[in-house]
């Protein structure tokens, strides 16, 4: 008998096989009686590709009549058409074969799917929480040779990257795996805002001199509790004596405060040259090819030199017709063009960057321009009330010459996408804006001081924005400071602030 010889030769062949083809299960014995209708497959199991297939065979006796019986799939109860069956779903699928009045015996074909799941479905913002995907091909882990991709952003992963730090803004993103030629199921992260400490130490001055006496304040989700907290030395660990600290020489000292089982952000409160940030004022647009290029040169560089960009991304018309543009784009286009061909992007409002250009050179631009002295700081406090958002901004003059500048409070939004597919982008309408220029609470240059500032004197001032129509949680309130030099201006300093959020002065 034909099954008796098939079967005979794979179990000398291994019993591998032995046990993954079906064995037809009659009253007879394994191989059923002489006059048994008998469906055998040639494996158990396949992929849910598609392509993968199954082909049984029907014997009644001796005589093969694959050809002639009619094979039924029960789960469903559809006949097959032929002899072969492959599918796209996963699953448990039975089927019998009917020939000449008898029906066989049942046979079980198990279609194994690969199955991607993750270990969280919600992580906070900023790169404080990150997912971990594992994927499942039946019982075997295949992570290792699968292609990840962010369906949301349209971007695939190397093989076997299976993690996901978050973005520093909130979305939904979907993921879906790809193992050979299967697609896995779908997954879903949720980014969400950024946990900030509930404790918050605040000091009376920023720069400060030889001799200066510092008062500080801790809060604990907004209430005074000073009193009852302790603050310490960040550098030394050692706690001062009460809310005041004297400034006995030239330095930058660092504080943090404890309360209960929390500890603070750490202050800084100095003598020297505050902290220099360097300004990318970045002319783009959704039909500009290479604009997307120029983005991923900027983020890039951000990592080399953490701490140092803060973008403006200012969506211009020379491209046709583009959704993000300003209202107020005038405003900065009279003195800073965008006819130079896009992306175009000013550095400080000095240097120019044509086009598109590497990370490398964007990092060359950046060491070149933090070397510059920023003799203005700045601190921040920004919160969200609504539709609207509400910056408490203080600027400080240090030691440096020239107390007259042009403070300027515009706002950025990440994580926006429009209608519009973006030119020279895989992801089309997916591809996601990020530090898009939305408006300015003060002129898009900068507003003029009621006065001239001294060494260490601060310029306080609330600013206030409408933000209907825009993600608030995902917005930044960024502050620069503008130095008029007649027929050319300069950004003394920058700095970008939650619109939810604080920023503290820094120091070098």
């Amino acid at each position: 008998m034909k099954t008796i010889k098939k079967l005979s030769y794979l179990l000398m062949a291994g019993a591998l096989l032995f046990t993954a083809c079906n064995e037809p299960k009659g009253p007879d014995g394994p191989d059923g009686g002489k006059d048994e209708l008998v469906l055998t497959a040639d494996r158990e199991s396949i992929m849910n590709d598609g392509k993968a297939k199954v082909t049984f065979t029907v014997m009644d006796g001796e005589k093969d009549v694959t050809t002639d019986a009619v094979i039924t799939n029960t789960t469903d109860n559809v006949a097959l058409d032929g002899y072969t069956f492959s599918s796209t779903t996963g699953g448990e699928y039975k089927f019998t074969a009917s020939y000449d009045g008898k029906t066989s015996n049942e046979v079980t074909i198990n279609v194994t799917s690969v199955v991607l799941s993750v270990d969280v479905n919600e992580i906070h913002a900023e790169g404080q929480g990150k997912a971990t995907f594992t994927l499942m091909f039946g019982e075997e882990d295949v992570t290792s040779e699968m292609y990840l991709t962010n369906l949301t952003l349209g971007t695939e992963m190397e093989k076997g990257v299976n993690e996901f730090v978050s973005t520093d803004y909130t979305d939904e993103f979907e993921f879906q795996a790809k193992y050979k030629n299967q697609l896995s199921n779908k997954v879903t992260v949720t980014v969400i805002p950024a946990v900030e400490s509930p404790v918050r130490i605040k000091a009376d001055k920023g720069r400060v001199a030889v001799g200066d006496v510092v008062t500080f304040t801790v809060l604990n989700e907004g209430e005074d509790v000073t009193s009852s907290a302790t603050i310490k030395n960040a550098d030394s660990g050692e706690a001062i004596s009460g809310n005041t600290y004297t400034v006995a020489a030239e330095g930058t000292f660092n504080f943090v405060a404890e309360y209960g089982e929390n500890q603070s952000q750490t202050i800084s409160v100095g003598t020297g040259q505050f902290h220099k940030n360097v300004m990318f004022l970045k002319y783009t647009s959704v039909g500009c090819g290479y604009c997307p290029g120029m983005a991923e040169s900027i983020e890039n560089a951000d990592k080399l030199v953490p701490g140092r960009i803060v973008e403006m991304a200012v969506h211009s018309l020379q491209m046709g017709s583009d959704p993000l543009v300003p209202s107020n784009l005038s405003e900065l286009t009279g003195r800073f063009p965008d006819t130079y061909g896009l992306p175009f992007t000013y550095v400080d409002f000095v240097g120019g960057i044509q086009g598109l250009v590497g990370t490398a050179e964007v990092v060359k631009q950046v060491k070149n321009y933090m070397k510059n002295e920023a003799y203005v700081g700045f601190a921040v406090d920004s919160k969200i009330e609504g539709n609207k958002i509400i910056a408490t901004v203080n600027a400080t003059l240090g030691k440096a010459t020239g107390g007259d500048f042009k403070l300027g409070v515009s706002l950025v939004e990440n994580g926006v996408k429009t209608n519009v597919s973006q030119s020279g982008a895989s992801e089309g309408v997916n591809y996601v804006h990020n530090h898009t220029y939305r408006k300015s609470a003060t002129h898009a240059l900068g507003d003029a001081l009621d006065k001239s500032l001294t060494e260490n004197e601060t310029f306080t001032k609330t600013y206030e924005f409408d933000a209907s129509g825009y993600n608030a949680e995902n917005c930044q309130v960024i502050v620069y400071a503008i130095k008029d030099l007649g027929s050319s201006m300069e950004c003394i300093n920058v700095v970008a602030c939650d619109a939810d959020g604080w920023v503290d002065y820094e120091f070098e």
